[in-house]
């Protein structure tokens, strides 16, 4: 009997009303103009308690926010479509940065997109000449890896990142690294007033690393980061790598919300907007 009225459900095309309701509001929201709840009452003809009930729904979810009695799309979304379908095109627009990173400062060069408990590399450009870290798109690095995971982590907002972090001590990659989650949180903060995260030999012994946060409607989608040995930069080096990189993932972000809202292609470093 169940059977049989899934089967008369397809096939008199039966659409949940709250379903359509959801739909509505989300291209309403899609459109990029905030909407206060009576103005969705309005465009929609839904009335307000039932269309508020939609919206904490959908705010459960972080498919829509809502700043000041204004409702508006959430990174909940991106996230959900970032699993289906990838990022963009992320290595092409990151390849232009990642190259002038390498050819100026001899450091390899990498763009990547945290998937699961890995961060996988999308685009890798090595620098300089003689030995150099070496990478392929495809592989991956663990979530923990101390500068992508400071990175990653500072980009959120505090309550999140440490709730990401828990209290369980992490991965020992070398002596270096800092296996005490406070310790560790502690560098975070850094990475938030820095902009960037660093990695002193933390996951491979003698080498260096420092990372920043690529985020697109508020949520970090991707890291860039360089990593040399320790000594091929000096400490004054190693930080200009830090800025470079942050102005890299930020110059990056810009380009793919330009491009998820269908506006022109991505820019090139030295280029207008970039």
């Amino acid at each position: 009997m169940a059977r049989k009225e899934d089967d008369m459900g397809e096939a008199s095309g039966y659409r949940p009303p709250a379903v359509v309701r959801a739909m509505d509001v989300l291209e309403i929201l899609s459109q990029g103009r905030p909407q206060r709840l009576s103005d969705l009452a309005r465009l929609t003809g839904v009335g307000k308690s039932t269309l508020l009930g939609i919206l904490n729904a959908l705010e459960e979810r972080r498919w829509v926010e809502r700043r000041d009695r204004l409702y508006g799309l959430g990174p909940g979304l991106l996230r959900l479509v970032r699993r289906a379908y990838g990022l963009w095109n992320v290595a092409e627009v990151a390849r232009p940065f990642l190259e002038r990173i390498a050819a100026d400062l001899g450091v390899t060069a990498l763009v990547g997109v945290p998937a699961g408990d890995r961060v996988r590399i999308e685009d890798c450009v090595p620098g300089g000449q003689g030995m150099q870290v070496q990478a392929r798109p495809g592989e991956a690095v663990p979530f923990f890896a101390p500068a992508t995971a400071k990175a990653f982590l500072s980009a959120l907002p505090p309550e999140r990142g440490r709730a990401l972090l828990g209290r369980r001590r992490l991965p020992r990659f070398t002596d270096r690294s800092k296996v005490d989650p406070e310790a560790f949180w502690a560098e975070v903060e850094q990475a938030r007033e820095r902009g960037y995260a660093e990695d002193k030999g933390e996951y491979l012994e003698g080498v260096r690393a420092v990372a920043a946060a690529v985020r697109v409607g508020g949520d970090p989608v991707a890291l860039v980061w360089a990593v040399g040995f320790g000594a091929g930069l000096t400490e004054a080096g190693w930080h200009a790598a830090g800025h470079r990189v942050r102005e890299a993932a930020d110059a990056i972000a810009r380009a793919l919300a330009r491009e998820s809202a269908g506006g022109p292609p991505a820019a090139g470093p030295g280029s207008p907007g970039a």
